[in-house]
């Protein structure tokens, strides 16, 4: 990879030859190039322009001052600085900044998604000024199939790659654009998911898929909006479930013991007259404490045939925001789909896979909600059946049920059942039995924040 000898960035903040620079030029360009074509790859990996463009754009999005420098000795660096000057008097722009500025995780994002979408626009605009013969003989200078040229190869002018500076201004612009899209779908992933996401470079992988998932698979985008609006209009704390009795976090108030160890501090500053008549009575106050015993949402999601449309995208939108209520509550989260079979079982522990499954789920097969509630009490038995669990069931089809209100008291669990559309009364006794409630949707963004906050208070 070209370190850039002999050139200048365009930002004042952080100059070439600063290893904070050098270390973000390293990262996006390394990530960017991952996620290129070959003939895309040469382009950035051969002009060390774009890769110095590509650090400022971190820089741009993450300092709280970015300072553009007056000028550019390089003709191809001084366009790409004209470009920016324009860019960062946008709106994209200034949208881009509110959720990048000091988060180290988005403005990677961002970058590594300009840097993608610049070099594709570039090549595209050489592509037609070019022709395919001189496109070809540039990328082979610039080591297409041979390897990047690294430092040997001297700084490529405009005129050698086929570009204008007006060209080079409508590539940054349209790169910038997207990267904020990509960007904003990314922020929202990461705060559905909670905390501890987005950090590590697989982590930051997996979020940019899944944000150009939000962009470009039908209904996904919208799932993650609506959710994201459901997440954000619910109250941040809720009453947490507790047991008396046990040693926890929470102070519930004062009982009596005859064992001085757990007698509670106060006592011991009593004349030693009252402390040995209470020991003996055994009458000594003590500190009772509160323990948390909440367990799992286990959510199953109906994916039959006719769960299409805006039942699926609701339903989705209720898992997913359900999942950011279980981050924040720190409760287990387990999901899964199912239509005429159980499907693989998902949880929190891979947030961004079951997200990613969440978006990219197809309407297919029957309705066996018998198979998938058995499916959940076997998993529940294996680790959640000692703590409080809801089973949250979403379908739109009716099916024999033999589970028993008392097979989910042994796993600890209420039953939640949503009827999309029509009505189910084996599902209804079974979950008013269990402790837990019928509902019928209603396929709106109010019906969903009510169904969520609902479950949010159990």
């Amino acid at each position: 990879m070209a370190e850039g000898r002999g050139l200048e960035n365009n930002l004042l903040n952080v100059r070439v030859g600063d290893p904070i620079f050098d270390f973000a030029r390293r990262r996006v360009v390394s990530a960017a190039a991952e996620r290129l074509g070959k003939e895309e790859r040469a382009l950035l990996l051969g002009v060390q322009q774009l890769q110095l463009a590509a650090a400022d754009n971190y820089f741009l999005h993450y300092s709280l001052h970015p300072i553009f420098a007056p000028s550019n000795p390089d003709e191809l660096m001084r366009a790409i600085l004209e470009a920016q000057r324009k860019y960062a008097a946008t709106g994209a722009y200034r949208a881009a900044r509110l959720v990048t500025v000091l988060d180290d995780a988005l403005s990677l994002i961002h970058s590594i998604a300009f840097t993608r979408e610049l070099v594709r626009q570039l090549l595209e605009r050489m592509r037609t000024r070019l022709g395919g013969e001189r496109l070809q003989r540039v990328l082979e200078r610039l080591g297409l199939g041979g390897g990047a040229q690294g430092g040997e190869a001297p700084p490529l002018a405009l005129s050698e790659l086929g570009l204008s500076e007006l060209a080079i201004e409508s590539a940054v612009r349209e790169a910038g654009e997207a990267a904020g899209s990509v960007t904003s779908a990314a922020k929202n992933i990461l705060d559905l998911c909670g905390g501890g996401v987005g950090k590590g470079v697989g982590d930051i992988h997996a979020v940019l898929d899944l944000a150009d998932a939000v962009l470009t698979v039908r209904g996904a985008e919208e799932v993650v909006a609506l959710a994201k609006r459901i997440a954000d209009a619910l109250p941040r704390f809720a009453a947490i479930r507790k047991q008396r009795g046990k040693r926890g976090a929470a102070f519930a108030g004062y009982a009596l013991t005859s064992n001085p160890e757990r007698a509670a501090p106060r006592e011991f500053a009593l004349p030693d007259e009252l402390f040995y008549a209470k020991l003996a009575s055994g009458s000594l106050l003590r500190r009772e404490m509160l323990t948390v015993k909440e367990g799992a949402y286990y959510v199953l999601l109906d994916k039959s045939g006719s769960m299409d449309g805006e039942k699926t995208v609701w339903s989705r939108s209720v898992a997913l925001a359900l999942l950011s209520v279980a981050r924040r509550r720190h409760r287990r989260f387990l999901l899964r789909f199912f239509d005429g079979v159980p499907h693989d079982l998902l949880s929190d522990g891979d947030a961004v896979g079951l997200v990613k499954a969440l978006l990219r789920v197809r309407p297919s097969g029957g309705t066996r909600i018998d198979a998938a509630l058995r499916a959940a009490l076997g998993d529940l038995k294996r680790g959640f059946s000692e703590l409080t669990n809801t089973i949250v069931i979403v379908t739109d089809g009716e099916d024999t049920v033999t589970v028993k209100p008392e097979e989910l008291r042994e796993v600890g669990a209420a039953l939640v059942a949503v009827m999309i559309h029509g009505s189910n009364e084996a599902l209804r006794l079974l979950a008013e039995r269990s402790g837990g409630r019928y509902m019928r949707a209603t396929l709106t963004e109010r019906g969903a924040l009510q169904l969520v906050d609902m479950l949010r208070k159990r």
